[in-house]
């Protein structure tokens, strides 16, 4: 089965990512850095850019996922406010899903 995890580089989605890779997961992960994410490439996962704050960007890591896990959120030292990326940005995805 195919995953797409939002957040994949942050606390809780690193680990969501690392357990689905051990498990035989084809792991696939929306980053917004893909120099940061290098070490879930170094684990097995695709890489596949992408900024919920753009929402242009998410559809294309869609394609032939079946399950989404988003463990996303602003820290308080992103450029991005919460209304941008944890409501706006969340919205996008979820109709960017329904399309795909």
């Amino acid at each position: 089965m195919s995953l797409l995890i939002i957040g994949g580089t942050g606390t809780l989605g690193r680990q969501i990512a690392k357990r689905a890779l051990d498990e035989g997961y084809q792991v696939k992960c929306l980053v917004r850095n893909l120099r940061r994410g290098n070490f879930l490439r170094d684990w097995g996962a695709e890489l596949v850019y992408g900024d919920l704050t753009l929402p242009a960007t998410i559809p294309p890591s869609l394609k032939g996922v079946r399950v989404v896990i988003d463990a996303s959120t602003v820290r308080p030292t992103d450029d991005y406010n919460a209304q941008k990326c944890d409501w706006r940005g969340k919205l996008a995805l979820l109709e960017a899903s329904k399309l795909a």
